[in-house]
């Protein structure tokens, strides 16, 4: 992630920006200090409390996040993880088609950077540590159905393992393509209009000015921005704890001095025989010791605090605008790497599959909808109608959610980087270039690294290496010497020899020349004994010679063929019977030194695993020593431009606050990150900590996923604004629907609603039994709407005794809700309210029904439209 200072060139906030940040609570000590007190204090005190309980009962802060991230929110929330997405993108596809024109500025801004630097920090802001953490790791995961069967031809019964390696790399594109640059493209949308257009700070808070207007300044924009902060910290600190997990897995590898299973740099002493007995879950025994570095919590911790402690002298030296240039450095450095491993690898493979897979991609975007709906019943014996042929019901919860948790976790984050970098752009160009261009960087990254990986794990699959790995005997095909491989058959027996220069002696049959006389009498052309030379498969084994010729010639006698004998005889020394049986090498061939069962390796692991499979130890150590350096300057951007755009939230979008606030938040990052990783620390099971960081995605990333819902409904009002469709003054309700200058009245809908829900009856008409009269009208609606508020609070009591009373009191009370949001869309219509729609009138009802009838109130008692002289302004769509 490149970082945020550096992409720009920061001024002193306008004074368009600084009325609007002024209006907010704010608090301006110049060169000293800019903060929103309440936004500051909210989210300090929400991590920091946080990072005290992990230090202070990690088991049970573990206990608590694994409770809500792999239990409460798959049961209850994966269709709305599932369906946001896809609803968000439609909305894109729509405000691009019909609004595409629309600039990201003024009319005649340009835009600030060139297409070619433009389209680099898009990749810049997408690619982070995680994107090499999982390089080669999923889609091998998905092909070997870690977690579900669901990929795995044996287990569905049909199909090939070419088209489960064909699925599992299409789901690891689905998983880092389209759908999870949905949020950012979003967010980004609406900030880079509400700034670039409109003169608003670029903060989260302002998105929402086309659905509150003013109230943006108030608590409302305050919760907003302190939840932007602390999901925006969540999800890069999954990032970066899984950064760190991969450099401590990098370091203890160039310290141990590891190739291929053989660690070096360890000396041949039975105390160094367990040398990473002091890895997580792990404990040295009477007389062992550990050598080098560790891996566990402990390490990665002081890799966190090592690497936060870097970019915060980089903050603090003022380098940000270098930093733009190393991000860039470092992302050609990761592409470099790519590179290398294409060129290294199957190449020609790799092309096929990048092909192949975007086709799948396309096809198969149904997969977008998929929520393992029969899944959620587990097995048959758990009693709720699950089969045991199933795809395994955490495997949802394991990829897709955590996924679209951590994506949308960082939308505020990246968001803002797009929006701060596209100004000048049109709404088309950004939307088709920040989904299409990133997606297409995926395919290729997942269908090189996924690719090698795929195949490396057939390989030790097929020659029985992951046979001899899952026993315990060695991962790693170097391990085992020739006779070994030759004893456990680790290797193939092919039906001819292989050729040496071809792959390293693997993959084709080598070829010999043959040339013969042949009577093909059977042609059909009338030719008789043609001279032909052809190129022969070379024989092994014991196997019939494709070389042989009968040299008693009895099988020419008579024939054409009889005329050409001095020729035939004289081919006979060299070109005949080339491979006699007897003299045939064994058709064995051992299994390359440089193949690992990956699928018995470490998530963390199998990236370096790649690497070294290519080419002697030096070069090895090399690519893995440019892996750290890239690993580590992706830690250090995204923690440095992650500080700079939380520290914009915290003081109502000053573009450029005080550097004491960045390197505050900065450590903030770094000690949140600590204390996820902390809490797994008293966990035998390494992936405690994984799971730690991935929760926290998940948990942050729920809340924020209606934010979401509500910056699509922005972006949808805010287009049409700009475009001239929708008058930006047209007239709204009166009051604002969370108004608590109307406590009194709150209190009494709450009580008996069903009093103001009649007399809207009343007085909007054209509802049954309106033709009986005011009275009568009345009293009928007023007795319904009562029966049916009251039937739900006592029938949802009445589940004390048995809970199935509760599901009844629901359903009323969604009915009574109903009612509340169709009584609001019928006073919208009858007063002439032209903002708002239906979904949002019936979402009022449901989730704040006092406060709507508040609203429907206070609208009815101005009178019909005719008495009012000026549209009513305080209250935009709510």
């Amino acid at each position: 992630m490149a970082s945020l200072a550096s992409v720009c060139s920061y001024e002193e906030a306008s004074e368009s920006e600084q009325a609007h940040m002024k209006k907010c609570r704010h608090i301006e000590i110049k060169g000293l200090i800019v903060v929103n007190p309440v936004v500051f204090l909210t989210s300090c005190i929400f991590l920091w409390g946080f990072v005290i309980a992990c230090c202070v009962e990690p088991d049970y802060m573990k206990y608590a996040m694994d409770e809500v991230a792999w239990g409460w929110i798959p049961e209850v929330w994966t269709w709305i993880y599932i369906i946001s997405q896809d609803i968000w993108v439609v909305v894109l596809l729509w405000a691009m088609y019909a609004h595409g024109s629309l600039k990201l500025g003024k009319d005649e801004d340009e835009p600030e950077f060139s297409t070619a630097t433009w389209f680099s920090m898009l990749f810049c802001c997408g690619v982070a540590t995680g994107l090499f953490y999982y390089a080669v790791a999923e889609p091998m995961w998905h092909y070997k159905g870690w977690g579900s069967p669901r990929f795995i031809s044996g287990e569905k019964g049909y199909g090939t393992l070419d088209e489960d390696a064909t699925h599992a790399l299409m789901v690891s594109v689905f998983h880092w393509g389209l759908h999870g640059w949905i949020p950012y493209v979003v967010m980004g949308a609406v900030l880079a209009i509400m700034t670039y257009r409109r003169g608003y700070p670029m903060t989260v808070r302002y998105a929402f000015v086309p659905l509150i207007g003013d109230h943006v300044y108030g608590w409302m924009g305050d919760c907003v921005d302190a939840l932007s902060i602390v999901t925006s910290i969540a999800g890069v600190c999954t990032s970066l704890g899984l950064g760190a997990m991969s450099i401590n897995a990098g370091l203890q590898r160039l310290s141990w001095g590891s190739f291929r299973g053989v660690n070096y740099a360890i000396p041949d002493e039975s105390r160094y025989a367990r040398p990473g007995c002091n890895g997580q879950g792990f404990a040295c025994k009477d007389g062992e010791e550990s050598f080098g570095v560790q891996r566990n919590t402990e390490t990665q911790i002081l890799a966190i605090l090592i690497i936060t402690s870097l970019s915060t002298v980089s903050v603090v030296l003022g380098i940000g605008r270098g930093i733009k240039f190393l991000s860039q450095c470092v992302f050609a450095m990761g592409t470099f790497l790519m590179l290398v491993v294409a060129l290294n690898g199957e190449t020609y493979l790799i092309l096929d599959n990048i092909v192949q897979v975007t086709g799948y991609y396309l096809w198969y975007i149904q997969i977008g909808f998929h929520c393992d709906a029969w899944e959620r019943l587990g097995g048959k014996d758990m009693g709720l109608g699950g089969v045991d042929t199933g795809g395994g019901a955490t495997w949802i919860i394991d990829w897709t959610i955590f996924y679209w948790g951590w994506w949308i976790s960082w939308g505020p984050f990246v968001g803002t980087f797009i929006a701060r970098i596209s100004k000048g752009r049109t709404l088309r160009v950004f939307i088709l270039s920040t989904l299409i261009v990133p997606t297409l960087y995926s395919i290729v990254w997942f269908c090189v690294w996924g690719t090698e990986g795929i195949r490396m794990q057939r390989m030790a699959d097929t020659s029985g290496l992951c046979t001899q790995a899952y026993a315990g005997n060695g991962d790693w095909a170097a391990q085992y010497d020739l006779d070994t491989k030759k004893n456990l058959t680790l290797g193939w027996t092919p039906a001819c020899v292989l050729d040496d220069a071809y792959h390293g002696g693997y993959g084709r049959c080598k070829r010999a020349k043959f040339t013969s006389y042949v009577d093909p009498s059977n042609d059909g052309n009338g030719k008789k004994c043609v001279k032909t030379t052809n190129w022969v498969s070379v024989p092994c084994g014991g196997a019939a010679d494709p070389t042989f010729v009968d040299t008693t010639y009895a099988n020419i006698s008579g024939t054409e063929c009889a005329n050409y004998l001095s020729e035939i005889e004289a081919l006979a020394a060299d070109n005949y019977n080339q491979f006699p049986v007897a003299e045939q090498q064994d058709c064995f061939v051992p299994l390359q030194d440089g193949t690992v069962c990956l699928y018995n390796r470490d998530t963390a692991d199998i990236l370096f695993d790649q690497i070294s499979s290519y080419a002697p130890r030096g070069y090895s150590d090399m690519l893995c020593a440019l892996t750290l350096i890239i690993l580590t300057f992706y830690f250090v951007t995204s923690s440095d431009s992650g500080s700079f755009v939380v520290d914009m939230l915290a003081s109502n979008g000053h573009p450029d606050p005080p550097m004491f606030q960045r390197v505050f938040w900065s450590f903030t990052e770094g000690a949140t990150a600590i204390a996820l990783l902390y809490s797994g620390i008293n966990h035998p099971n390494a992936d405690a900590s994984l799971k730690a960081l991935q929760a926290a995605s998940i948990i942050t990333g729920l809340p924020y996923t209606f934010v979401m819902f509500w910056a699509t409904q922005s972006l949808v009002i805010l287009v049409q604004e700009e475009s001239g469709a929708l008058d930006p003054n047209r007239k709204a309700f009166t009051t604002f629907i969370f108004n608590m200058d109307y406590i009194v009245n709150h209190l009494k809908h709450t009580a008996v609603p069903g009093i103001q829900m009649a007399r809207t009856v009343v007085e909007v008409g054209k509802w049954p039994f309106s033709g009986l009269g005011q009275g009568p009208t009345f009293v009928i609606w007023c007795a319904f709407f009562s029966l049916l508020y009251y039937a739900s609070i006592i029938i949802t009591i009445c589940s004390a005794a048995m809970y199935q009373w509760a599901l009844i009191g629901c359903a009323l009370y969604i009915g009574f809700g109903t009612f509340v949001g169709l009584l609001r869309n019928h006073v919208r219509v009858a007063r002439l309210i032209k903002s708002g729609d239906l979904l949002t009138d019936l979402m009022c009802g449901l989730l704040a029904p006092m406060f709507t009838l508040t609203q429907i109130e206070v609208e009815l008692q101005r009178g019909p439209p005719e008495k009012k002289d000026d549209p009513a302004v305080d209250d935009k769509e709510i």
